[in-house]
This record gives C-alpha cells, sequence and structure tokens, in this order.
C-alpha cells in the first residue's frame, strides 16, 4: 500500500512503449484504474483508513493530472465509493463526487459509476438521476453501436444493485424484458456469447447483494457502525500490543483476546 501513490506518479513516464500498441493514454487510464481498484479492495479487506487516506488525498488534491485520477475513480466504481464510506470520508468527499458528475456525460457509463457513488454516499435523488438518463438513452433514444449499448447496459444494471429497491427491481426487470441485443462478436462466441452471461451474472449479482437487499441507508448505518468498532479494536489493539513490549502479553506467552 505504501507503493501505491509513487507508483502512480511513475506511471505516465513508466508505460511508455512503442506506438504500434495501445494509445498511451488508454494504456494509462487502464493501468491507472487497476491500481486503484486493487489498492481500494485491500485497504477495506484489511481496515487500512490511513493508507486510503493518502491515496484519497493524492488523486483529489496532489495529482499532476486532475482528469486522470477522476476517470480512474469513475472507472473504479463502487469499491472506491465503498472504501470512501467505510473509512469515514463521506463530508471531505461530497465537492469530489459532484465534480465527478459534472465531468461524465450524462447517461454514459462513466456517469452510472458517479450514481453508484452517489447512492453509496447517500444522496438517492442525485443517484436516481443519473439512472433516469442511462434508462432514457437504453429504451427511448437508443444506442445504436452494439459495443457501447452493451458497455451501458452492464453498468446501468451495476448501478442499480445499489440503487433503493423499490426502485432497482422493477428497472431490473425491465432491462431483461426490452434491452435490445449486445455484443456478439468476440473469439469466445465459438463456444459461447460471452457479453450475454456477463450481464446476466450482473443482474444476479445486483439482486442478491447486500446494497439491494438491505437498502442504501441500512448499509450506510451498518458501515458506520463497522468503522467505530474496527477504529476501537485497532486502538485497543494498539495500547495493549504497548503495554506488552515492556514485558507483558505475548512476552510471557499469554497472547492478546481484544
Amino acid at each position: 500500500l505504501a507503493g501505491v501513490v509513487p507508483t502512480l506518479k511513475m506511471a505516465p513516464n513508466g508505460l511508455r512503449r512503442p506506438a504500434t500498441e495501445l494509445p498511451h493514454t488508454e494504456r494509462l487510464q487502464g493501468y491507472c484504474t487497476r491500481v486503484l481498484r486493487s489498492a481500494s479492495r485491500v485497504c477495506l479487506r484489511f481496515h487500512q483508513p490511513e493508507s486510503f487516506t493518502q491515496l484519497l488525498q493524492y488523486l483529489l488534491v496532489d495529482t499532476a493530472d486532475p482528469l486522470m485520477a477522476r476517470q480512474a475513480i469513475l472507472q473504479v466504481g463502487s469499491d472506491f465509493f465503498r472504501a470512501v464510506r467505510k473509512f469515514g470520508l463521506v463530508p471531505s468527499f461530497h465537492p469530489a463526487i459532484r465534480r465527478l458528475s459534472e465531468s461524465a456525460m450524462l447517461g454514459s457509463p462513466e456517469s452510472l459509476s458517479a450514481a453508484m457513488g452517489w447512492f453509496v454516499l447517500g444522496n438517492d435523488t442525485v443517484g436516481t438521476h443519473l439512472l433516469d438518463a442511462a434508462r432514457e438513452r437504453l429504451f427511448v433514444l437508443g444506442v445504436p453501436k452494439l459495443r457501447e449499448r452493451t458497455a451501458l447496459a452492464l453498468q446501468y444494471a451495476a448501478a442499480l444493485g445499489y440503487a433503493p429497491q423499490p426502485i432497482a427491481l422493477g428497472r431490473l426487470e425491465e432491462l431483461i424484458l426490452r434491452l435490445d441485443p449486445l455484443e456478439p462478436r468476440g473469439a469466445t462466441n465459438r463456444y459461447f456469447t460471452l457479453q450475454p452471461l456477463i450481464l446476466v451474472d450482473t443482474l444476479v449479482n445486483a439482486v442478491i447483494g447486500d446494497d439491494l437487499e438491505l437498502g442504501p441507508a441500512v448499509r450506510r448505518w451498518l458501515d458506520d457502525e463497522e468503522f467505530l468498532i474496527r477504529r476501537r479494536i485497532t486502538r485497543d489493539l494498539t495500547e495493549q500490543l504497548a503495554g506488552n513490549s515492556h514485558g507483558s502479553g505475548f512476552s510471557h506467552g499469554k497472547g492478546i483476546v481484544p
């Protein structure tokens, strides 16, 4: 985790390759997104609020490429926003999520990532507005290009997993009944059609996920409670370990029971 911010700083120069490969900007965007996604998951899994706070500080304040940072956050989506919520950083992040929403084109997959952020952070009104724009583009205006329609449908299904249940369930059913065909091309099609299977997987995860079952409000309460409990455990354990270093606890084979 200590190497995440230095890695992101070095990435623009470290990823330069021959022009025959992916454009430098696209390659850099994908790399930063993967690093940020992995770091967010590790911080959540092992409760590392300090490391995530440093990462957030770099992305929102210290980065030399704010546009790249915003795009990476939008690509990461739920893992990043959940870490913001669980580590008690919602108040400081509200201006940033507002800028993220403004930078994303309405009805785009990126705007749906911002919708996840608003639902996770507690503003269901803005999140629903972004869902409405994506729904209109999918079912009213239409998306003629298969690849774009597939990407939008997948992100729409994922975002519905974070919406309040009364909103999400009807829209998930509508997505199944009304969605036009998805991207059929690809090497996997000689065995199975991959994109529809990914959509089905996303829909199932949205329906059975904790965020939809419990609702955004209950999930926020549970995350706040978990953060307070983990912070107290960390503080008590640190104090106990400091006491052990003076000749008690582990040094006498007693161990610790937090």
